[in-house]
């Protein structure tokens, strides 16, 4: 080799070994930053999911306890029925009393007690001693008490519940106490645990912190043997109900929900395990780990082009998982081109939104539905008071109309009066009818029902205001009769207020078809058809709200009772209308079963 050979070598060689120590550096900041990028993401989705979760799990444990409240009150209310049901034939019949009472599931003692808590000289099961606590407490409140859950010398784990009662019509007061098998009215309510994972727990505890129910694995001890003294069971003694992470009573890691049932006692705590509830995050910490890992020691020359390629989903990931932990949980994250881990990790994060978002949505559609239904029970509880305070009044006021009109003699101008009077009476008194009719539960009495004599009886009773009206009525009746198994009165009630409907949309004159025909598969429909004013595709999404109405002289109730008949039924509602044209409603029923 000649000394200027040698020359340039030694020049070049520096070069490429710095080039190469500069790439290598390079690469390595490359993929260093690229772990930094990865781990933060995968940080901030771990803060994301872990939030979540605590929301998540609160949610269910809200929603169980609501379950187990109404589970209760129903369960109560049946009880205090039998019992006041069966009162006047107790002594007579005790054999069947106690068999008919003890019909309920978990009931294991029952007696009536007088109002200072002694036993009641009518009851003729008596024999036991329930809680002294909770009677007096239901005595001086007049509202359901509960004792302390204790096992029994069997080992039975149960509770006491005293229950303020009428009766008799004279207003006789009285206590119903009831000794309840745990295991039978509580635990099958705690088994479900379904949105908690593989590895959640949900019980209850009592103020001592004693573990009253059992656990889903049995790694506690029997329940009434222990007392957990976690976190959530300290805090919900301060607040009603919250969330938080903590260490369980076996310690594991786990997201809690707790909620304070005062009436009780009880604390309902609800336990998501960490680790299960972070999978998605822990498998970003191993994929990253590995891809970067790997390209380091075996692609070192591909490294910035692996760096560049991966940064950019990367980045995308980590601003949409800081939007996430904002709120933001209506995001997605556009996938690279490659079918790699990356495209994976970007389809998992898509699937974990889309579920966050979901939740979310079926969450608030939950709290919407139950705000509604608790303003719905409220407003008709009002209304039925409303309309027993107003009916004897009503009732004395048409009295009085009837006893004046006979004294009036025959002027025309004073009988017009009175057929006014007559006329707004009986029209308060429909609008009372319809308040009492949407107030008031309805048990249906299901039975065979020729839905052609109903239409016809309907139609009887209209035919003198039809006739008025200049409007022209047409049966169109399957023959045979079609037979609905349905309820005689319901399904009468609901053609009136459709056919009362049909009238005030043609208002002078008009046609009004009724339709029967039975179905091949088993149902029967019936349809009401006018060609009246129809009604705006506004006005047909409000037409089932109560008190939603385009009269100024309805209550709005009508077509919300005919949907809630029709529901109750079993029954289909389909409403098709064109403004201008008129209105064809449509009600399929189940058919008579052979």
């Amino acid at each position: 080799m000649s000394p200027a050979d040698h020359k340039a070598t030694s020049e070049i060689a520096p070069r490429s070994r710095i080039g190469t120590r500069l790439f290598l550096v390079g690469g390595v900041l490359v993929l260093l930053t690229g772990l930094v990028v990865a781990l933060v993401g995968a940080t901030i989705a771990r803060q994301s999911v872990l939030a979540e979760a605590e929301r998540r799990v609160l949610a269910l444990v809200e929603q169980r306890e609501a379950h187990l409240q109404d589970w209760l009150g129903a369960y109560f209310d049946t009880a205090e029925r039998l019992v006041l049901t069966l009162y006047p034939g107790m002594i007579e019949n005790n054999s069947e009393y106690h068999d008919v009472l003890f019909s309920l599931p978990g009931l294991i003692h029952s007696t009536l007690l007088a109002d200072d808590g002694n036993p009641h000289p009518g009851d003729p099961i008596a024999g036991w001693q329930p809680d002294e606590t909770a009677v007096k407490a239901a005595a001086l409140s007049r509202e359901p008490s509960f004792g302390p859950l204790h096992r029994q010398a069997d080992g039975t784990p149960v509770f006491d519940v005293v229950l303020p009662a009428r009766i008799n019509s004279k207003g006789d007061s009285a206590l119903i106490a009831l000794r309840l098998n745990s295991r039978v009215v509580l635990d099958p309510i705690l088994t479900d645990t379904s949105g908690l994972g593989s590895r959640g727990e949900l019980f209850l505890l009592d103020r001592d912190m004693r573990m009253l129910t059992p656990s889903r694995f049995h790694s506690h001890p029997e329940p009434l043997m222990h007392r957990m003294d976690i976190p959530p069971a300290r805090a919900a003694l301060d607040s009603s109900s919250g969330s938080m992470e903590y260490t369980s009573y076996l310690g594991d890691p786990v997201v809690g929900g707790y909620v304070y049932m005062p009436r009780q006692r009880w604390i309902l705590v609800g336990e998501l395990d960490v680790r299960e509830a972070l999978a998605p995050v822990k498998r970003i910490y191993v994929q990253t780990a590995i891809i970067l890992g790997l390209s380091l020691l075996v692609f070192v020359v591909i490294t910035l082009f692996l760096a560049r390629t991966w940064a950019r989903p990367i980045v995308r990931l980590t601003r949409a998982s800081e939007q996430v932990a904002s709120g933001n949980y209506d995001v997605t994250v556009a996938p690279p081109r490659q079918q790699d881990e990356l495209h994976q990790l970007t389809d998992s994060f898509n699937r974990m939104t889309e579920a966050l978002l979901a939740g979310r949505k079926e969450l608030a559609v939950a709290q919407r539905r139950l705000v509604q239904q608790s303003t719905m029970a409220a407003i008709g509880q009002l209304a039925s008071s409303i309309v027993h305070e107003m009916r004897n009044p009503l009732s004395s006021i048409k009295m009085n109309l009837r006893l004046l009109e006979r004294q009036a003699g025959s002027d025309p101008q004073i009988r017009e009066h009175f057929d006014l009077a007559n006329q707004e009476a009986g029209r308060l008194e429909t609008m009372l009818g319809e308040l009492l009719d949407y107030s008031k539960p309805v048990q249906p009495d299901l039975q065979p029902v020729n839905v052609n004599e109903v239409l016809q009886a309907v139609a009887g009773d209209l035919a003198s205001r039809l006739e008025t009206a200049s409007i022209d009525m047409q049966l169109d009746l399957a023959d045979p009769p079609p037979v609905a198994h349905t309820d005689h009165e319901l399904l009468r009630r609901s053609i009136e207020n459709l056919l009362r409907n049909a009238l005030e949309s043609l208002r002078d004159s008009g046609t009004i078809r009724l339709v029967s025909r039975a179905d091949d598969s088993g149902t029967v429909q019936l349809t009401v058809q006018d060609n009246g004013v129809g009604m705006s595709e506004r006005v047909q999404e409000r037409l089932f709200d109560p008190f939603f109405t385009t009269r100024d002289d309805g209550t709005g109730l009508g077509m919300a009772n005919v949907k809630r008949f029709i529901d109750l039924l079993d029954g289909r509602i389909q409403i098709d209308s064109v403004e201008g044209e008129g209105t064809t409603v449509t009600l399929t029923l189940p058919g008579e079963p052979s």
